[in-house]
């Protein structure tokens, strides 16, 4: 059987309340009913001891003020049964009411006096023999059964309502209350409901501070790392997809690439006439340009285990620009170079995984400034950490993709893939770098930057730091050429 937990709390909480609260309102009434008896009982006692001593004689002007002053009727009579005075409206028989009050010794309570009808009201009658015999013999005290009824209902009357009203508010409350705990602990069934229908929603936490906002707080923490662990999961797992099949058409590209190299450079020994041609020294720079991109998606997805050897910063970034200066002069694409690294033996671990993340970064400088535009390279070190800026004069990423560029499969061109900022991220983060990006004017830089290595392998940071020259040196500036 089902106990909502609204019922566990409401129901002994408020059948306690009741309990208590009836059992005060009937106590109190009970004490106020007998208070009122003993009251109304003494006020005849009193009457009646007090007419029996006194001396006056009992006239018709003389009871009706006795009327005003105790509430109760009266009635004087001879010893004839003759009436002499009386504040009863109605026809009376003496001689009846004489019979049915007969002498009794101690009235302990209001009903122990004896009762009479008159004229269809009831009336608890007490007699009275006169001090000084006069013309009265008997005078009879009536007190109306129907006023001590409601001096009773008065009595009860209020405790009991205030009894009703409080149970009707505590009621009305703790339904109120338990329905919004109710509401609140619904709105947490409701989020795990949805959390396990993979909907990673938030529940409303609101502004009361109790145990229920805490464990709502918690519900959309766990709902936010669920969102996160799936987001990763799926990402991994396309990851993982994509490196089984990039590996596989990686080794036949590379393949091919390494024997269209071949040739050309077979080519170029047995007609060594024809070695400064230019075109087929940008052919081998192409290809060697399409196996540094082969190799990031041969290492995408893939534990290393064996050591990437060390490459020096200067050569590294000569050979870089070497290969993306046919692509920027094809481009129309204005390439400028500067560097303000004054050892020019400083060297990264890493150097190819390194050559790679900056020839992504570089490729899609170029992609993103477009026909004419401009692009920056720039290598300078401070305090033992290199740091490499590539920029562009393009329009940058879109506001949505802002937060994510730098995640895999984000990318804002329609046959984009999304990996190459992701494999440059990689590169740096693997050795001990980070890659950042931002927005500088009309410029979108992007700044790898990672440890360099000291000649015996340790890092350079641990030594002093190269300083920076006062102005940038230009190494190259590219043509607007075909």
């Amino acid at each position: 059987m089902r106990w909502p937990i609204r019922n566990q709390i409401l129901v002994p909480y408020a059948a306690t309340l009741v309990v208590a609260v009836t059992t005060t309102a009937l106590a109190t009434a009970y004490l106020d009913a007998r208070r009122s008896r003993a009251e109304s009982l003494r006020g005849i006692r009193n009457v009646v001891e007090t007419l029996g001593q006194s001396t006056f004689p009992y006239t018709k002007s003389v009871v009706e003020k006795m009327r005003g002053l105790s509430g109760s009727h009266f009635l004087a009579i001879d010893p004839q049964d003759r009436i002499l005075a009386t504040t009863l409206t109605h026809p009376v028989d003496p001689a009846a009411i004489r019979s049915r009050t007969p002498e009794l010794a101690t009235i302990e309570t209001l009903t122990d006096y004896p009762s009479v009808d008159i004229g269809g009201i009831r009336y608890f009658v007490a007699h009275v023999k006169p001090a000084r015999m006069g013309n009265a013999s008997s005078l009879y005290v009536l007190y109306p059964e129907a006023d001590w009824l409601q001096i009773q209902r008065d009595a009860i009357w209020a405790p009991l309502l205030v009894c009703g009203v409080t149970i009707f508010l505590m009621s009305l409350i703790s339904m109120m209350l338990s329905r919004r705990l109710d509401r609140r602990i619904q709105a947490v069934r409701g989020l795990f409901a949805k959390l396990a229908d993979g909907h990673f929603d938030h529940a409303k936490v609101g502004k009361l501070d109790d145990e229920i906002r805490d464990l709502l707080l918690s519900a959309n923490c766990l709902s936010d790392q669920l969102s996160t662990l799936r987001d990763q999961f799926s990402r991994t797992e396309r990851l993982r997809l994509l490196a089984q099949l990039a590996g596989g058409l990686a080794h036949q590209l590379r393949n091919a690439v390494t024997g269209a190299r071949m040739a050309i450079q077979l080519h170029q020994r047995r007609f060594p006439n024809e070695g400064d041609d230019e075109s087929l020294n940008v052919a081998l720079q192409q290809l060697t340009l399409t196996e540094e991109q082969l190799r990031g998606l041969l290492a995408l997805g893939k534990d290393r285990v064996e050591k990437i050897p060390p490459a020096e910063v200067a050569p590294l970034l000569d050979e870089v620009s070497a290969l993306i200066d046919p692509v920027c002069r094809h481009t129309q694409i204005d390439f400028q170079r500067t560097d303000t690294l004054q050892d020019d033996s400083l060297s990264v671990p890493s150097g190819a995984d390194i050559k790679a993340a900056i020839l992504n970064l570089l490729l899609n400088g170029i992609e993103a400034a477009g026909v004419g535009g401009s692009l920056w390279l720039s290598a300078c070190c401070n305090d033992g950490i290199l740091e490499i800026s590539v920029s562009d004069n393009g329009p940058g990423p879109p506001d949505a993709m802002q937060d994510r560029i730098l995640e895999p499969f984000v990318s804002s061109k329609p046959e984009g893939v999304g990996l190459g900022l992701f494999l440059a991220e990689m590169a740096a983060t693997a050795n001990g770098g980070t890659l950042s990006w931002r927005r500088d004017e009309n410029r979108t830089v992007f700044t790898f930057s990672i440890p360099v290595l000291a000649h015996d392998d340790t890092p350079a940071h641990e030594l002093a730091a190269s300083p920076r020259l006062n102005t940038p040196t230009p190494l190259r500036q590219g043509v607007n050429s075909p």
